[in-house]
């Protein structure tokens, strides 16, 4: 099996060696051969260098964080007509959380996995309906580190959903002033494609949940923008996966060992 790896890298102090680590887990897969991609969101351009046979660096696009980044690595692939059959999404956040399903990768049939129809990763509910443009979201492909195949990802098209123009039409450029009685749907156009479930997760997600918490004022407003854009982005994406006709799947199926039920309720 070919696998591409679209690693995106941002913040390197914060995240050190990042890139790494993620490598030192990804290079356990079976099966698998293995060429990396190291995107620089930080650089804009068309650079792109060989560093040896089986990793490239190149320049990348911070425009919708890192799912334009990743497009950036999509679109120089094709470009460059590289071969493979498969790719493994990540970025230098994928330890934010404390673990990261590349842990296992000694344990994965990928083999097995790429005969299927599913995009693979670890997928997230809130155990409530949220829906995004008519869509159900309540269930989604995490996007710190998840597999797609090819094609799938020439099926899908663009990972990228939404540009910052397009937030327009779900909140207001400019910060609407702090919402009375947490009512959190106020700091969302009356129109909005998003219902009040999802209003409410994504504001508790990045002021309360989210590794990188913040509090919604004036001077974060347009950082609410972006990371509420890169979320809705990621739910759509899940979207897009299962408007295509295929489904999301829990890397734990592919596992030689699969972990037992109660490590699977205690994780």
């Amino acid at each position: 099996m070919k696998l591409a790896v679209l690693f995106l890298e941002y913040d390197p102090v914060k995240y050190e060696n990042a890139f790494a680590r993620f490598k030192g887990y990804a290079d356990r897969l079976r099966g698998c051969d293995i060429r990396y991609y190291l995107i620089d969101n930080r650089k804009t351009g068309e650079g792109a260098s060989r560093i040896s046979n089986s990793l490239y660096r190149l320049d990348g696009d911070n425009s919708g964080r890192e799912f334009s980044g990743w497009q950036k690595g999509l679109i120089y692939l094709h470009s460059h007509l590289d071969d493979y059959d498969a790719i493994l999404f990540g970025n230098d956040a994928f330890l934010a959380y404390g673990w990261n399903l590349l842990e296992s990768a000694g344990q994965m049939n990928l083999n097995k996995w790429l005969c299927g129809n599913s995009a693979l990763g670890h997928i997230d509910t809130k155990g409530i309906c949220l829906e995004a443009f008519g869509h159900d979201v309540s269930r989604w492909i995490c996007t710190n580190c998840f597999f797609l195949s090819r094609p799938m990802i020439e099926k899908i098209g663009s990972v990228v959903s939404l540009t910052d123009s397009d937030m327009d039409a779900i909140i207001r450029p400019q910060f609407p002033g702090h919402p009375k009685q947490k009512d959190y749907a106020a700091y969302f156009r009356k129109d909005c494609p998003l219902n009040d479930n999802y209003k409410q997760m994504a504001v508790t997600w990045l002021t309360g949940e989210w590794h990188g918490k913040f509090e919604i004022q004036e001077a974060t407003w347009d950082l609410f923008r972006t990371k509420l854009r890169s979320l809705i982005n990621e739910s759509l994406l899940t979207a897009k996966i299962l408007h295509c006709g295929y489904s999301i799947e829990s890397y734990k199926n592919y596992l030689k060992h699969r972990p037992s039920f109660f490590s699977e309720i205690f994780e």
